[in-house]
């Protein structure tokens, strides 16, 4: 129940829908609740979640969104990147930004159903404002805005894979994006505090220290 509340207060915090007046030509989307246990990478538990999920095999293309793809960071990428770290005695931190998905913004008019057990009024919907898991187009939205908010702070996604990011610098800071985990790699803790204070200005997010 407690994620269910945190789940409902991200969305009501980051705007994520507002609640309408439905009518006859308002066809909103099904939800449906979504239990997980996020882990870190060493796989001990980080915390319980509750996710607000939307059955977006609805969704018709163009009525609903225009593009779906994201880019997924190549399992290969990781497993060089962490070798270097180790090789290089770097810092390691994950970053895992809470409901990532409320970030990216819609440029398109979505319905959906009131969140189960959180219904509020009869003959009322919610209106998007915010990105879902179970879009079709969330991942890119998401990742869309993750990518402009760190090329503004000095990360640039390298030519042989889009989700991994490097502030060049004599030993340059990598970041390591999958989905809504962020790797930090650094030479030094101070620049791991950095980057970690830059993305909380942002972001809301949960630290895990790796060894």
């Amino acid at each position: 129940m407690e994620a269910m509340d945190d789940e409902i207060n991200s969305h009501k915090k980051n705007c994520a829908w507002i609640l309408v007046s439905t009518s006859k030509d308002v066809k909103p989307l099904d939800t449906r609740w979504v239990f997980k246990i996020k882990r870190n990478l060493e796989q001990s538990i980080n915390r319980f979640k509750a996710l607000i999920v939307i059955k977006g095999y609805r969704q018709q293309c163009v009525v609903y969104y225009d593009e779906t793809f994201a880019s997924v960071c190549r399992y290969g990428s990781i497993q060089i990147i962490l070798a270097l770290a180790i090789h290089k005695n770097y810092h390691l931190v994950q970053c895992d930004v809470k409901t990532a998905f409320l970030h990216g913004e819609l440029d398109k008019v979505v319905y959906m159903k009131q969140p189960l057990g959180y219904e509020q009024g009869e003959n009322k919907v919610c209106l998007l404002q915010k990105s879902l898991y179970g879009l079709k187009q969330a991942p890119r939205c998401w990742f869309s805005l993750l990518t402009d908010f760190l090329n503004q702070n000095n990360f640039i996604e390298t030519q042989s894979d889009p989700c991994v990011f490097i502030e060049k610098k004599n030993e340059p800071n990598i970041l390591i994006v999958y989905v809504d985990d962020i790797l930090i790699l650094t030479p030094i803790a101070e620049e791991t505090e950095m980057i970690i204070k830059f993305i909380k200005s942002r972001f809301e997010v949960s630290i895990s220290k790796l060894h």
